[in-house]
């Protein structure tokens, strides 16, 4: 603890710090109560193992040379930007006294303040707050709104008899209408909500991700999650822990059928890039808003197509899915 106090006269300065020093009393007191006399004859208690307790006071050069001059052994030295602080030798501190001091908040004590700002979290720090507050979505069961609008953005087929089927193509695929789907509070919104199925809306790590942002959002924090770029994502991978996404499986045993293809398992390419998922919390880490963009390119290689006639084609697809939760109640 370090207390600062107006000296005005080197006698006074000598009388009050060398009572300081053998005060108990004058712990977390101003400097300047010392002058009075109750101060100057207050009990000397001890601590129970029998140290006193350190007092350290802040002068200046000409101060600190008077305590020198009375005695040079009295105390040991710390040159700080203000002055020179005195101290009790580290060998008469009892252990106690390392602790921080009662009187200041626990917000001022280092570290403390940057623990609980998310501001300066780490990445494996902000990955699990970011886990820890969208999981809340399903744990807690909020009423919110859901809205989901999925498009294929480009249709690339490399035989030109097969453009006649773009359409047939695309309008099996997905319905690229906004859906919207109201939520009541105490819901189970498992099966809403991605991943579809799971108690949980995310439970990717920092190393399987490619990066994870910040950034101060009213009273609470905005905070956006971006994944590598990845091919032929399985459920068990990272995609799996946060996305509701296509897989080989999917295009396979859904999609092919629904066109009327017919495509090798080895032929078919899924790659997903610029995938997102964004989460804003307010001061209770309480999710005001979520919301996902996946985006895939889907090839097929050498595929049958049958519609009337069976036309050979590659396929090279865009699809893009955006999900918005928005409107929560807690």
């Amino acid at each position: 603890m370090c207390m600062k106090h107006p000296w005005r006269r080197p006698a006074a300065l000598l009388l009050t710090v060398l009572t300081a020093l053998t005060a108990t009393t004058a712990c977390g007191r101003d400097l300047g109560d010392l002058t009075e006399p109750d101060a100057q004859n207050a009990p000397q208690e001890e601590t129970a193992d029998g140290a006193r307790p350190t007092i350290i006071v802040t002068l200046d050069d000409e101060q600190f040379s008077i305590l020198q001059a009375v005695d040079p052994g009295l105390l040991t030295t710390t040159v700080t930007p203000t002055g020179v602080t005195p101290t009790v030798p580290s060998a008469s501190v009892p252990a106690a006294s390392a602790a921080p001091s009662a009187s200041v908040p626990a917000a001022t004590q280092p570290g403390a303040q940057a623990a609980a700002n998310p501001l300066s979290y780490s990445k494996e720090e902000l990955v699990n707050y970011f886990n820890t507050s969208a999981n809340k979505i399903k744990t807690g069961k909020p009423s919110f709104t859901k809205e989901e609008q999925s498009g294929v953005n480009d249709i690339v087929l490399s035989n030109s008899l097969a453009n006649s089927l773009v359409g047939v193509v695309k309008g099996a695929l997905l319905d690229e209408d906004l859906i919207t789907t109201p939520v009541a509070k105490g819901q189970d919104c498992n099966a809403i909500v991605s991943p579809e199925g799971q108690s949980y809306v995310s439970t990717v790590s920092a190393a399987e991700i490619a990066d994870i942002t910040i950034q101060p959002a009213g009273s609470g924090y905005t905070m956006t999650v971006t994944m590598p770029e990845a091919t032929n994502p399985e459920d068990s991978g990272a995609y799996g822990k946060i996305f509701q996404f296509v897989s080989v499986d999917d295009v396979v045993n859904d999609y092919a059928p629904e066109v009327g293809a017919t495509v090798a398992r080895e032929n078919i390419s899924i790659r997903y890039s610029g995938c997102t998922a964004t989460l804003t919390v307010d001061a209770n880490g309480n999710p005001t808003e979520y919301a996902t963009h996946v985006s895939c390119v889907i090839t097929l290689k050498d595929a049958s197509i049958k519609k009337g006639i069976t036309i050979n084609t590659d396929v090279d697809l865009t699809l893009a899915t955006d999900t918005r939760l928005s409107g929560f109640g807690w």
